[in-house]
């Protein structure tokens, strides 16, 4: 990694001392240097990757999930809406309809986040709190229902679990490469 911008200073115009770059006032005459001409400060942001490869490729992985999620939601809304209209229940078609507009928002939404397009990482923030919101409901409801159920209900927790824990990792490393995009 490149040494850091050296720290700009000024001059003292009355003694030509150096002095710190936001000085007001020189600490060896004690004149009133806030005229003196300064620099512009040296670009701040790091050179290079600030960011750990692995959050880079996590992030993109990250993409690719949202685009295949959407596309299985999008394939399995298409095949219930294909048995309903061969069963004769079209008038339940809404619901596969649904279905398939909100995996194509995903698979947008996953094209989104591998352009490094910001509302498409915004969408991802939001959606991933409200993923954590659920999924926290989800397992005390779960935690309920094995009092009744027994072990039946560990499966569907464990899933639960994971999805809050995967929307959790979502949102740090849209955080973490926030630098980077």
């Amino acid at each position: 990694m490149p040494a850091p911008a050296p720290i700009p200073t000024i001059t003292c115009p009355n003694c030509k001392q150096t002095l710190p770059y936001k000085a007001q006032t020189c600490q060896f005459c004690k004149s009133d240097v806030r005229t003196v001409a300064r620099a512009a400060l040296p670009d701040q942001r790091p050179v290079g990757p600030a960011v750990e490869s692995w959050k880079i490729t996590s992030y993109y992985v990250m993409g690719g999930w949202w685009i295949l999620n959407g596309l299985l939601i999008v394939l399995g809304s298409a095949q219930l809406l294909s048995k309903l209209a061969t069963g004769g229940a079209m008038m339940f078609s809404g619901i596969p309809a649904i279905g398939i507009i909100i995996g194509i928002v995903y698979a947008l939404t996953g094209i989104g986040l591998l352009l490094k397009i910001e509302i498409a990482r915004g969408i991802v923030n939001v959606l991933s709190w409200i993923t954590i919101a659920l999924s926290v409901l989800n397992v005390g409801g779960l935690l309920l229902g094995g009092l009744v159920f027994g072990p039946a209900v560990l499966l569907p927790m464990l899933r639960a679990v994971f999805d809050g824990l995967l929307a959790g990792f979502q949102i740090y490393l849209i955080a973490e490469t926030d630098k980077f995009m």
